[in-house]
């Protein structure tokens, strides 16, 4: 199959099969983006062995995480008793307020692709003891 035939797949979905298929490696010399067809595992377990003792896949990953703040304020006595109550406090609490990371991914503490980051949370609130 030569690259003159590529315009036939075109319009199909094997198309991206047909191109690798055309500009696969298939001879010593060759530089190409598609590895050689390989009936056995010999040839992939040499790129597995070469993945796991490089440090291509290693990436900075540190990062600073401000995981919990929690803010209160209790009003003065003079304005409780104006109120008629015997203290009111005001309050607020956040969990995961903010990470500050160059890393790529979705959370550097996990280092996974598939787990999400975790949640913001924020609870406001007023607590009167009457």
């Amino acid at each position: 199959m030569s690259p003159d035939h590529l315009n036939r797949y075109r319009d199909m979905a094997d198309y991206a099969e047909a191109k690798r298929n055309i500009y696969r490696w298939q001879k010593p010399g060759d530089i190409t983006s598609h590895q050689r067809f390989n009936s056995s595992f010999s040839l992939g377990s040499q790129w597995i062995n070469a993945a796991i003792l490089s440090d291509a896949s290693y990436g900075d990953a540190s990062f600073v995480r401000l995981k919990n703040l929690s803010l209160s304020w209790q009003i003065p006595k003079v304005l409780s008793k104006r109120l008629q109550v015997h203290s009111v406090r005001l309050y607020a609490l956040v969990q995961n307020l903010l990470t500050i990371t160059n890393y790529k991914g979705l959370d550097p503490e996990t280092l996974s692709s598939y787990s999400l980051p975790p949640l913001k949370v924020m609870t406001v609130g007023i607590k009167i003891d009457l």
